[in-house]
């Protein structure tokens, strides 16, 4: 069984190799499918997304099966929120389907 790397010893670290577009989306495709079940983990994006289709949802394929990413309270990440590249901390639970965004990417500072 091929593991990801991981953060601190228990935190799964991922990384986005792909980013497809559809009319309703854009994918995020991961280089692992080993995300645990149920609890969190780091995700690399380290390519960026299409800047031109930031009002478009954000999804991440787990094992195939693209699932939308959410904030808080359910209103979907945009590719607007993800501007840029970095490590964004993610919430998943299978069973209750939650794909959350824990946390933001730094504001771009003013020159």
């Amino acid at each position: 069984m091929n593991h990801p790397p991981y953060v601190n010893g228990y935190t799964p670290y991922i990384h986005v190799v792909n980013a497809a577009m559809n009319p309703n989306a854009v994918v995020l495709s991961v280089d692992n499918s080993e995300i645990f079940p149920i609890g969190k983990f780091f995700l690399y994006v380290g390519i960026p997304l299409p800047s031109n289709k930031g009002a478009l949802p954000v999804s991440i394929s787990l094992n195939g099966n693209p699932r939308q990413l959410t904030f808080f309270g359910g209103a979907s990440v945009t590719v607007a929120d993800i501007d840029g590249t970095g490590v964004v901390e993610v919430f998943y639970d299978r069973d209750n389907g939650i794909l959350q965004m824990l946390s933001t990417p730094a504001p771009t500072q003013p020159a």
